[in-house]
């Protein structure tokens, strides 16, 4: 790991403001056994998605009533950060770290959570702005390792860290299963919490410990060995947040994947049509594959959002068309992926209503 501290110029200077825009962070505690929380999480996720990029949720797979086979994968950090905000029911929540509800009879729980909580929290500041993004790279599909940069930028003013404050990077995964992978009827887990970039296997994170100059930024780089249970053909995105020593987060936000190159654009899949295009309504992708795969087609707007995901397709070698709704799409161009296990293809999508 290595870091750059850089210099902006006078026009940095200029455009600086006393706070930057906070993005707060939802931690959802759920699991694939646990029927309440297969319930709520789909109100959560429209919450969050109400906040128009104001807020991140990031979701851990815990053992509550019991454990099954996404806890298992990453119970090694899970069960640390759950035992840290003193967790004991799920679904529980925390906003940028702290309870939130306090005055109801259950504080923490995700359906206490408002946006007017979130808004509230982001309109309060913060002295820092960040940014992640990561790349895939290595190996024979181009995706054995992850490569992760981080900005940490102090704006308006010195940002000195205080004791204990420390930088935390994840990676998370949108799973998608044909049959639900545990007891409950849920089959989609978007936002999961997969796989800890900084401090290794653990919650040790970055430990900020020196003064960035107003208007400066640190850049922090990873780069580490996919686990074997993540799958870079789904959508992934990096989520970094700075925590203070009394848990509060101050900032956080997240970045989608890119490929180090367009070899896998290539030779994921031939014959690769959009049509219409311009979409109005709806577009259609047709493709061709070596032999029968699964995968998914996702679509992302400019920011990296996701805007639509398939869930699991099953494609056949030949004549595949599929059909991606666009009338609830702003008017914009936005990014058409093709995702199987053994790459990703990706086209431009203009919509105009």
């Amino acid at each position: 790991m290595k870091k750059i501290l850089l210099s902006l110029g006078a026009i940095g200077l200029l455009l600086s403001s006393a706070n930057a825009q906070r993005v707060s962070i939802v931690e959802d505690m759920g699991g694939e056994n646990c029927p309440p929380c297969a319930h709520y999480i789909g109100p959560t996720e429209a919450l969050i998605a109400s906040t128009n990029g104001g807020a991140i949720l990031l979701g851990y797979m815990v053992n509550i009533p019991s454990g099954g086979t996404l806890y298992n994968t990453t119970k090694h950090f899970v069960d640390s950060r759950r035992s840290y905000y003193g967790i004991n029911s799920a679904p529980g929540a925390r906003l940028n770290g702290q309870i939130f509800a306090q005055s109801t009879p259950n504080p923490g729980h995700p359906a206490n959570l408002t946006k007017a909580m979130i808004d509230a929290d982001n309109n309060a500041g913060t002295p820092i702005e960040i940014t992640a993004k990561h790349e895939w790279a290595g190996g024979t599909n181009g995706d054995d390792s992850i490569n992760v940069t981080v900005t940490v930028k102090a704006i308006g003013a010195d940002y000195t860290p205080g004791s204990g404050d420390k930088l935390h990077v994840l990676l998370t995964e949108d799973l998608h299963y044909a049959n639900p992978p545990g007891t409950t009827t849920q089959k989609d887990f978007n936002h999961t919490a997969r796989q800890i970039i900084a401090g290794g296997n653990t919650w040790a994170g970055e430990p900020l410990t020196t003064t960035i100059k107003k208007d400066s930024m640190v850049t922090f780089t990873y780069s580490v060995a996919r686990a074997n249970y993540v799958s870079a053909s789904n959508v992934t995105h990096i989520v970094a947040f700075v925590q203070k020593s009394d848990k509060t987060i101050i900032n956080a936000n997240q970045g989608p994947a890119a490929w180090r190159t367009s070899v896998k654009d290539v030779t994921v899949a031939n014959n690769l049509t959009l049509y219409p295009n311009p979409a109005t309504s709806e577009a259609h992708i047709s493709a061709d594959f070596a032999t029968k795969t699964t995968g998914n087609v996702i679509v992302t707007d400019i920011a990296g959002r996701t805007v639509f995901n398939s869930g699991t397709l099953e494609f056949a070698a030949k004549n595949n068309t599929y059909t991606i709704p666009t009338s609830d799409l702003a008017n914009g161009i936005y990014n058409v992926s093709l995702r199987t296990e053994a790459g990703v293809s990706t086209t431009r999508l203009t919509v105009v209503h």
